[in-house]
């Protein structure tokens, strides 16, 4: 069974059940099914074939999930675009990739908009009806109405059926190609795990854009039968969803659950329906922990990267309190080894790089065969990241891939942020690292050198960054030097010496995010 048959599998077994809901609006999977297929029909009557990329760069909203399955139905591959994403950065993922339709809301026209008449080929669909578009959601779905059986059929499980951009340890990001196989592997470890099912109500407020959105909230939902809410983040909104509907299953980062339990009625609000409360990025404060358990809700941690589908380990619930700087056990079918630069494995509890081995495991990356083969070697994925393994089998992860930054959750490399600040004239030298931030956690700071760095206007800097970064990903702080940056024999940056003597009271402060 591929992804595409989903969809009709469960219109058919409960065809009047919530598949989704957002602000009140409900798609029943008859509804959805119904919908959807229609899209599927649109897409193929608009030149989309199987195999074909498209991306969708938008808001959280329903429409964003049936063009996603609609997408899937078709035999195409979903491209989910961070809706952050400066345009510079969207050029890059929408070539890398070879886009042959690109779906946006009205909200996001100013960052695709420049990009559009340079790609006449790239079919532009319009999410919310209202953008500038060759054709609309809503009339993809008036395109027909019977689905050439052929093309579900033809899905194989090892096709592709999302692609998902990871941040780039080179400077640009890598597209992570995700199977049927990988989707339904992830959607089989949170069954045995957490118990998901067609009861299954789970809270959104993640981006779909990220992997931890379109497939631990969105897709693994879909699998299982579930209902998705879907909504924007706010304490007092989710907290009511959480009692109300009443929503069994939730992940997101700590400062969700932080601001849940900060809303009005938090203390008196019964929330022993939420089974599933998984965060992951950093690590939950004991008192918050303590709090939700006073609740009978238990906060625990869990790890994986896009190129793992977003499932590789899971704190047991038994385990929430006594274990919560572990990032838990493998799921089923999974197995994690510390391994050493020889890729050897390390004894038990020594520090070494986290390899992955299972089903979820990604085919590779899009169109980067040097860097897929360099990931994934024998059945392994090399994650980059270090951590141990405990005696029990539970795993710690002690260092973040190559200096990685966790800014409000969101994962931010370095080598981004240097290749952009070093087009800048007059730097010769740059180095960015993580500082800390009093509500994100971590932000972003950067140290130039060069001769010309006493020249170099720090204002038009920042202003260059914000033209080409996220803005989770600008530079708080910007650091001169007149000394070279501290580097390693081999002749790398030492970023953990720069970190360790950051001082940002004599830095370019500039303005808050």
């Amino acid at each position: 069974m591929n992804l595409a048959e989903t969809c009709e599998f469960w219109a058919r077994w409960q065809p009047e059940a919530v598949a989704m809901s957002q602000s009140g609006r409900h798609r029943t999977w008859s509804e959805l099914e119904e919908r959807t297929r229609r899209i599927a029909v649109g897409l193929r009557g608009k030149g989309v074939t199987a195999g074909d990329r498209v991306g969708i760069l938008g808001a959280n909203a329903l429409s964003w999930c049936e063009l996603a399955i609609g997408i899937l139905r078709a035999g195409a591959v979903v491209v989910p675009l961070n809706v952050r994403a400066t345009t510079s950065e969207l050029a890059y993922m929408v070539d890398a990739v070879s886009l042959s339709a690109i779906a946006h809301d009205a909200t996001l026209v100013d960052r695709y908009e420049p990009l559009a008449a340079e790609r006449p080929n790239t079919l532009r669909i319009a999410l919310d009806d209202r953008a500038p578009s060759d054709i609309t959601l809503s009339a993809l779905a008036a395109q027909g109405h019977d689905l050439d059986p052929t093309i579900v059929a033809g899905i194989a499980g090892s096709d592709p059926a999302v692609v998902a951009f990871t941040s780039g340890t080179t400077g640009y990001p890598k597209g992570a190609v995700l199977t049927h196989d990988n989707v339904f592997a992830t959607a089989n470890n949170y069954t045995r795990t957490e118990g998901w099912d067609s009861g299954t109500a789970m809270l959104c407020c993640v981006p779909l854009a990220f992997t931890g959105g379109v497939i631990n909230n969105f897709l693994i939902t879909f699998v299982v039968g579930g209902t998705l809410l879907l909504e924007e983040f706010d304490p007092v909104t989710a907290l009511n969803l959480i009692v109300s509907w009443p929503v069994n299953a939730m992940t997101g980062v700590p400062i969700m659950y932080e601001g849940i339990a900060s809303a009005p009625g938090f203390d008196s609000a019964d929330l022993s329906s939420l089974g599933t409360a998984i965060t992951g990025g950093a690590l939950v404060p004991a008192p918050l922990l303590r709090r939700y358990e006073a609740k009978g809700v238990y906060i625990r941690q869990a790890y994986s990267l896009t190129e793992a589908t977003a499932s590789t380990t899971v704190l047991p619930r038994s385990h929430f309190l006594s274990k919560r700087d572990a990032a838990g056990l493998p799921a089923p079918h999974t197995r994690v080894r510390i391994v050493d630069g020889g890729r050897r494995e390390v004894p038990v509890g020594e520090v070494g790089e986290i390899a992955v081995s299972g089903p979820q495991v990604c085919a590779g990356y899009w169109g980067d065969p040097e860097a897929s083969s360099a990931a994934v070697a024998d059945g392994w994925l090399y994650t980059g990241d270090m951590g141990t393994v405990d005696a029990d089998g539970f795993l710690r992860v002690v260092d973040r891939k190559k200096d990685m930054i966790i800014s409000g959750g969101l994962n931010v490399y370095p080598a981004e942020i240097e290749r952009v600040v070093g087009e800048f004239p007059g730097v010769g030298e740059v180095a960015a690292v993580g500082t800390d931030h009093e509500r994100w956690g971590e932000t972003v700071a950067v140290v130039i050198g060069g001769p010309g760095v006493a020249d170099v206007d720090l204002a038009k800097l920042h202003e260059h960054c914000r033209t080409h970064l996220a803005d989770y990903k600008l530079p708080r702080y910007i650091v001169r030097s007149t000394e070279a940056l501290p580097r390693s024999m081999s002749g790398k940056v030492l970023r953990r010496v720069l970190r360790d003597g950051l001082d940002t009271s004599v830095a370019h402060r500039t303005p808050a995010r």
